[in-house]
């Protein structure tokens, strides 16, 4: 059954406070690794913050292959990565770089409000990843512009196919915070050109008593 998610208005700081998540939990002595990473898997706090829940733990036998194939039972196969299916490695359990793989995919997920692979079953799912063949990028409209170059760099690192290729959880932060920062130069800079267009179309004996307010208000 495939599932929308209805996430209309993500806030990007909220995907930043996954990471930070994941970071914390990796970084954690002993290391900790979620093994489930997915939108339906974070909480919201009171405060707005986003809560990891729903790690992983056991596995199973997936019949589904000619040859048996290993997969975690809490893990779920858009998210998962290709070494998780115990196919082309000994590391088919539930590591940090198969954390930050199922990261990318939730930050797609909660951007453009759709699970990874949308429209396809898990069959295919699992024959594309195992082919190398990433998500596709979104059209703008679909996450509303707010997936950015940067962010969907971000993405693609963290579905880099050799998992020692892969960004840890704390350069994945850095690499957040680097992005929300030009995104909010660029917003504010934007904002600056409006504001000087609109005083140039004004007479100019009303520039100097005009407030920033009152641009927002004028009809």
């Amino acid at each position: 059954m495939e599932l929308e998610l209805r996430f209309f208005n993500v806030d990007p700081s909220q995907i930043l406070g996954i990471a930070k998540g994941l970071r914390y939990l990796h970084d954690h002595q002993p290391p900790v690794y979620h093994g489930d990473v997915k939108g339906f898997n974070v909480l919201i706090s009171d405060e707005g913050q986003p809560l990891l829940t729903g790690f992983s733990l056991s596995f199973l036998v997936n019949s589904a292959f000619d040859l048996p194939v290993e997969v975690p039972s809490g893990g779920t196969l858009p998210w998962m990565a290709p070494e998780r299916f115990g196919i082309d490695s000994d590391a088919s359990g539930v590591t940090p770089e198969a954390d930050v793989w199922a990261f990318g995919m939730t930050a797609l997920e909660l951007f453009t409000r759709r699970t990874p692979f949308h429209g396809l079953n898990h069959v295919r799912v699992i024959s594309r990843i195992m082919k190398g063949l990433l998500p596709d990028l979104p059209e703008a409209e679909s996450t509303y512009s707010r997936l950015t170059e940067k962010w969907w760099q971000i993405c693609s690192l963290c579905w880099k196919y050799d998992p020692s290729q892969r960004p840890t959880m704390l350069q994945i932060v850095e690499m957040i915070v680097d992005a929300e920062s030009h995104t909010k130069g660029d917003t504010e800079s934007r904002m600056e050109e409006s504001l000087t267009e609109n005083r140039a179309t004004l007479p100019s004996h009303s520039r100097s008593s005009l407030s920033i307010r009152s641009l927002f208000r004028r009809k």
